[in-house]
Formats: C-alpha cells, structure tokens, sequence
C-alpha cells in the first residue's frame, strides 16, 4: 500500500491575515507553511485565566504594556503563532494589535 503525503499549505502574510477566525486554529511559518494548533485541556485553561488574571493587573497598574491570551502574535520574521499567554511590553505593540491583526 503506498501512502500520499498531504500538499504543504502555505500562504503569504496577506493571505493569512484575512483567514477567517478558526477553528481550525493555524500558526504561520515564516516560509508560508500553516500548522494546525490543538486546543487545550480544561485544567491548562484555568491555570491560563489565573496567570492571566494576575498578570494583566500587575502590568496595568505598572502602566508595563498587555497581556494577551490565545491571540496571533505577529513577529518580523513573519512568523506568526498563538501563544496561550504572552505579555507585550507597550515598546513592542505593533506585534499584537487590534484582534490580533
């Protein structure tokens, strides 16, 4: 039995960035190459939301930048991935903006 690799979907920045909102969720490679990202289990979820709680309010207070969970993060390299937590300091907040775009 002979088994077909399925085609490598790639797409340029453009093009990702006007996906519609998953599911499926996919992370970019700078070569263009999409990957799949899976959901998360019920328990990391509520370990995300404490750490996120505490985070936000710390960096708010401290006037630091945003805490962002699950959005697309864009990078020069033209990756692009969904972290399950990630803080941007307010220097940097051209790479996570409005709805991750």
């Amino acid at each position: 039995m002979t088994t077909v690799a399925a085609p490598v979907r790639r797409l340029s920045l453009d093009e990702f960035r006007r996906l519609p909102e998953g599911p499926p969720y996919c992370e970019r490679e700078p070569d263009g190459e999409l990957s799949e990202v899976s959901s998360a289990t019920s328990r990391h979820n509520m370990l995300m939301a404490l750490l996120f709680a505490m985070l936000h309010a710390f960096a708010r207070l401290q006037k630091l930048g945003g805490v962002y969970l699950n959005t697309d993060v864009y990078l020069p390299s033209g990756r692009v991935y969904i972290p399950d937590l990630c803080f941007v300091a307010k220097e940097q907040g051209d790479l996570v903006g409005e709805d991750g775009k």
